[in-house]
């Protein structure tokens, strides 16, 4: 019902706006499936590259998920994590642990702080500082749409991601060479497991997540292209 809603909202509003602006060319073509007469344009969203640059971690065996805990689709995706995966992976890295990190976690979420190296935090300061702890970051959403902010920073900050096709469907990153793309949990315990056991891979992977982030995802191409 929601979704019909706003679908004709939408349509409505592209009659009278002078141009739609969309995060992905996905999102642009969907507008244009209902609304054909609607004058649109792509501006990628931007991540702040000076804030979220590479820096030193631990190489701990952990892995993290960050966003708002009260957020369905999160919380869904973390508890999915949960039972279907990080017992596989630490079926093969028996000490991994998992940080759970973004504001108002739910009573779902705060109830996973129970199983044994899995660390729930609420609220944080800087995020920062917890993408450091982990080795690899997982977004393991089965629902959800647009871009994944979550994905954009740990790339940004030269982390290996775990995705995801929901998760990544609105990047252009290439599977296998920016992130790796798992829907299946033994699969997507297998890559993180792969990640967590060869430092060697996550900085390869780290390395060209960073570059195509800089490449498509940088404020200053995207301002300009919005000036333009």
């Amino acid at each position: 019902t929601e979704g019909r809603r706003l679908q004709a909202a939408e349509g409505d509003i592209a009659r009278w706006a002078r141009l739609c602006l969309l995060a992905t060319a996905s999102e642009e073509s969907l507008l244009r499936s209902f609304a054909p007469w609607a004058e649109t344009a792509v501006i990628p969203n931007g991540i702040d590259l000076d804030y979220f640059r590479p820096i030193e971690g631990t190489g701990a065996p952990a892995v993290i998920f960050t966003g708002a805990m009260d957020y369905l689709p999160n919380v869904d995706a973390v508890r999915y994590f949960c039972d279907e995966i990080l017992p596989r992976i630490r079926g093969v890295v028996p000490d991994t642990r998992f940080y759970i990190v973004g504001l108002n976690p739910s009573t779902e979420v705060r109830r996973l702080a129970s199983i044994p190296g899995v660390t729930v935090t609420g609220t944080v300061p800087d995020v920062r500082p917890y993408y450091a702890r982990a080795s690899v970051c997982v977004a393991p959403l089965r629902m959800g749409r647009g871009v994944q902010n979550k994905v954009l920073q740990a790339m940004a900050m030269g982390l290996p991601v775990v995705a995801t096709s929901v998760a990544q469907r609105g990047l252009d990153a290439k599977p296998g060479t920016h992130l790796h793309v798992e829907d299946d949990p033994l699969a997507f315990a297998f890559r993180v497991a792969s990640l967590l056991g060869s430092a060697a891979a996550r900085a390869t992977m780290g390395l060209q997540g960073r570059a195509f982030v800089e490449a498509h995802h940088a404020w200053d191409a995207s301002c300009a292209r919005l000036e333009g």
